[in-house]
């Protein structure tokens, strides 16, 4: 009978402990429009572009940009951080210039989704951005 009741007590508290266990753990969703472009510009050329940040979670997510890649020095983002309401959309703006010369280079937006809270869960994402240089008199062809 002991043993019995010691076996219940034990069910019933790995059954109490999964579920908050799982109540705790907050799955986050993170997505992008505009994940990957493909900008071809003439040397220098500055142009303002966007990403949108989408959030499908039932939260509230605090998002941070950071910016990585051949191009590091020549992105600004007209904001690095904001929140994005539960179930809404913001669009990220950013202004890259290309490089001096001709070639092609390649570059991330990278997106933090932090949720907020005692449970603090993130997901990254990254948009790639390749820009194709080219120099007077100079073709350049890329496959599609």
């Amino acid at each position: 009978m002991m043993k019995r009741n010691l076996l219940i007590g034990l069910v019933v508290f790995l059954v109490i402990f999964s579920f908050v266990a799982e109540v705790s753990a907050q799955k986050v969703v993170a997505k992008l429009q505009g994940g990957r472009m493909i900008l071809r510009l003439e040397p220098e050329e500055s142009v303002r572009k966007k990403i949108t940040v989408i959030n499908d979670n039932d939260v509230l997510m605090n998002i941070e940009l950071t910016v990585s890649g051949d191009l590091e020095g020549d992105i600004e983002l007209e904001e690095d951080g904001f929140v994005v309401e539960a179930g809404e959309r913001k669009d990220a703006y950013f202004i890259i210039k290309a490089p001096k010369s001709a070639g092609t280079t390649e570059s991330k937006i990278n997106v933090k989704y932090t949720t907020t809270g005692e449970d603090e869960n993130s997901v990254g994402l990254a948009a790639v951005i390749i820009v194709i240089t080219s120099g007077e008199g100079l073709d350049v062809e890329v496959d599609d």
